[in-house]
């Protein structure tokens, strides 16, 4: 059994990202919110480089973003480094410190890869 810790990450948004479940969850003010709204708010301001094949991920394909400022690179040690977790319903997530990686899927796909 794993627990769960809220780590601040910016302003009211928190974030739990387990590497033993998998998951990672999105709070305002300690309510759970949309994934997509916690990601757009976190991750929001990170630029798109490219589109590559999903070899070792969850979808068939994997966009690689990198943060605008190095500020901005600080909100990745949020996420377990080089593991997918799911972030949304058809989505996971990962990070080699350096970018956000994320990777459309999915369902029947993915439950073999993401957790």
């Amino acid at each position: 059994m794993c627990i769960h810790y809220l780590r601040p990450v910016i302003d009211d948004i928190e974030v739990t990202a387990c590497a033993e479940c998998r998951t990672v969850d999105w709070f305002r003010d300690g309510e759970l919110i949309d994934p997509f709204d916690g990601l757009t708010e976190v991750f929001g301001m990170f630029d798109l480089v490219a589109t590559l094949p999903g070899l070792a991920a969850p979808g068939d394909e994997v966009m690689l973003y990198t943060a605008p400022k190095k500020a901005a690179r600080d909100l990745l040690k949020a996420l377990p480094p080089k593991l997918w977790l799911l972030a949304a319903p058809g989505l996971a997530v990962s990070t080699d410190g350096r970018h956000l990686l994320m990777s459309p899927f999915e369902s029947e796909r993915a439950q073999g890869s993401t957790g």
